[in-house]
């Protein structure tokens, strides 16, 4: 054992007797013993350096400060878009260009009753050909007169059907359409209700830049006496 290894043991011992724990006798001394011996190999605990602290809270401070500074520009950009007064009124359009559109296509004169008209009108043909077409034996002409009369029929019915689901869509497209203004509203309220989410979101990331400069601060300060 060294000389600096004697005199730490030497005090490790002063130290238990202070405690206590000289009465522990030999086996408290030689734990004492081994601790000295790790301390001295290992050698005395690097000292915290103040300066690492600064470094790093420096680093995350810039970072966050750019970060920051592209969130107030997005929101900005967001709010600026959905205060336009044509923010709205650009997507209410797009719904009325669209329901203008539906109406031509279910009106009487629109695709779909032609589409309607124009099956019954085949299913119709088709059992006058085959009550005349002698390509065909009686037997034959008359089953498939049959079976072209039921499509027939069910096909009219299947037609009224349409017709009334084409007239209630009608119905509702122009009642829709009759109350553009107040779902112009509407859709301003809903544009108001994302800038909100907005507004709090940049208050939440101002409240954290905040917490970072001020922990920046007391890091920036220099070390009490005596560190």
């Amino acid at each position: 054992m060294t000389f600096v290894s004697k005199s730490r043991f030497a005090a490790a011992v002063a130290l238990a007797g202070c405690l206590g724990l000289a009465a522990h006798g030999p086996l408290a001394a030689r734990d004492l013993e081994t601790s000295a011996r790790t301390e001295t190999e290992q050698g005395p605990a690097p000292l915290a350096n103040p300066g690492d602290d600064f470094i790093k809270q420096f680093s995350a401070l810039k970072k966050q400060l750019e970060a920051l500074g592209g969130q107030i520009k997005k929101s900005a950009g967001e709010i600026e878009s959905l205060t336009s007064p044509e923010a709205a009124r650009k997507e209410i359009g797009t719904l009325q260009g669209l329901i203008a559109n539906t109406l031509g296509l279910v009106t009487n004169n629109g695709d779909v009753a032609k589409l309607g008209q124009k099956v019954i009108d085949y299913a119709r043909a088709k059992q006058k050909q085959f009550a005349e077409d002698k390509k065909f034996s009686a037997e034959e002409r008359a089953y498939l007169q049959k079976e072209w009369q039921r499509v027939g029929t069910q096909t009219e019915t299947a037609i009224s059907e349409l017709s009334k689901a084409r007239g209630k869509l009608t119905e509702m497209l122009k009642t829709v359409q009759a109350r553009g203004d107040f779902i112009e509203e509407l859709q301003a309220l809903k544009n108001a209700n994302k800038m909100l989410e907005v507004v709090k979101t940049l208050a939440a990331e101002l409240c954290t830049a905040s917490t970072a400069l001020q922990n920046f601060s007391q890091a920036a300060k220099p070390p009490a006496a005596g560190m």
